[in-house]
């Protein structure tokens, strides 16, 4: 009988001390302890189980019964987690989109696309749905979501985000996710921002995950379907370079493109992204983020007037160096933008380039960052100035946004999402603003009287 009861004893205890440890952990808001808490998670769950099987064998007056019932039982489980894992590698099964439809998290900005061989991917035609709020951060640091708001994406014919269909438009916006409007209700998007303000037919052809070679495959084709005076072309700082890389290694897959999967881009995942047990974790964390807090590790106290205190979360793009391997991207997205320049000189379109900074770089000078924190030994990649260095150099109209948010944050706003990476509403608005200004500075408003653009069929 004591062996008995030293071994639920020392099951609770080793349990109980276990989870306590992760408690702690998971209340210190730094990288190595954020990283020991989603790590050793999943293993206190299996030990957690462990512990209820040695508690019953011990307690049971058959325990020889009682250890093959708990055999059985952590065997039928196993087969199962592993049949479900099976599924995910053979692509039968998505887990990351079941469990984000089962908890109301279906976050469709991410997977709605349907595979295209020149742009890798886009929009479908004509999509539209509702999503519940939930930012680039959140999801990645399991967080529970700070806004409470469900927001409507709508896409015209041509596959961006537009609510309607048209045949021409004065102004075209190229870009990635901000252009697009990650986290951002359809009216709140800088197409529409820029549409109120200049009283002329605007078209956002930007889509999430797009650099420069596919946003040059936009210009070339579709954006000249709407005969546009003007075409802004947003570069953005943090990704743009790897998007390139991603798309030329799917034009070398050779990918089969008429496969036309419900699962639209998110068919070609690999496991990790279809994995049961990582989905089903990161869930459990968030479930449970009263009681085991989950942190983002990159972060800092804003200094500004009204926001003092506030902290505002960042991504990790400014943790890695410029390297030769970089400067090489560069210098091919930079021929990328002389060819849409020559491009558009030759259909009569004013091209504009629009330097799009990472949230970090408009940050820093505004936000105190802890001791300890990883986010106080980066720098900055100098492709700023090489954009703009570029630009002179070419003679091209170009406009760095860098200054324009820095002015912003000085006057008490929020220009970004505090817990995303993205553009705010009022980001929005403030980037139509700067482009109304930019116009009308440059005489480009005045190319065309104001026009309505009439809906059709592609």
């Amino acid at each position: 009988m004591s062996r008995r009861v030293t071994g639920v004893a020392l099951a609770v205890l080793v349990t109980a001390a276990i989870w306590g440890v992760l408690a702690y952990l998971s209340r210190i808001p730094e990288l190595w302890a954020i990283e020991a808490t989603r790590y050793w998670f999943g293993w206190a769950i299996v030990e957690t189980a462990v512990a209820v099987c040695v508690v019953i064998v011990a307690l049971a007056r058959e325990p020889k019964m009682a250890a093959f019932r708990c055999i059985m039982v952590v065997g039928l489980v196993v087969v199962a987690v592993g049949m479900a894992e099976a599924g995910a590698l053979l692509k039968l099964f998505h887990w990351q989109l079941i469990f984000e439809k089962v908890t109301g998290e279906e976050t469709r900005f991410g997977w709605e696309y349907e595979a295209d061989p020149e742009r890798g991917w886009r929009r479908h035609a004509n999509l539209r749905f509702t999503t519940p709020s939930l930012s680039d951060l959140e999801a990645g640091w399991s967080l529970p979501p700070e806004r409470r708001e469900t927001l409507t994406f709508t896409y015209d014919g041509w596959g961006y985000r537009n609510p309607t269909t048209v045949n021409q438009a004065d102004v075209v916006l190229i870009g990635d996710s901000y252009v697009e409007g990650a986290n951002i209700d359809d009216g709140q998007t800088v197409a529409r921002r820029l549409e109120a303000r200049i009283g002329r037919p605007v078209e956002s052809m930007g889509v999430a995950g797009y650099g420069a070679l596919q946003e040059l495959t936009v210009l070339e084709q579709d954006a000249k379907k709407l005969d546009p005076k003007v075409v802004v072309w947003f570069f953005f700082e943090g990704n743009d370079l790897y998007d390139d890389i991603q798309i030329e290694a799917m034009r070398l897959a050779k990918l089969d493109y008429k496969d036309k999967s419900r699962e639209g881009m998110a068919h070609y995942h690999k496991w990790d992204q279809r994995s049961f047990v990582i989905y089903a974790l990161r869930h459990l964390r968030r479930a449970l983020d009263p009681v085991f807090p989950n942190h983002a590790p990159y972060y800092g106290f804003m200094t500004t007037p009204g926001h003092k205190g506030e902290a505002a979360l960042f991504a990790d793009y400014a943790a890695f160096p410029w390297t030769d391997y970089i400067e090489t991207r560069w210098a091919q997205a930079a021929g990328t933008l002389r060819l849409a320049a020559t491009m558009s000189r030759e259909r009569g379109v004013k091209l504009l380039f629009a330097f799009l900074p990472i949230k970090e770089r408009v940050y820093w000078p505004y936000v105190e960052i802890p001791e300890g924190n990883p986010a106080r030994g980066w720098s900055f990649w100098p492709i700023r100035d090489k954009f703009n260095a570029f630009c002179q150099a070419a003679s091209l109209p170009c406009l760095d946004l860098t200054p324009v948010f820095q002015k912003d944050l000085e006057a008490g706003n929020i220009p970004y999402l505090r817990t995303d990476t993205h553009w705010s509403a009022h980001g929005h608005d403030l980037v139509a603003e700067t482009l109304r200004t930019e116009f009308d500075k440059r005489g480009w408003l005045s190319l065309t009287a104001p026009v309505g653009g009439k809906a059709i069929k592609p």
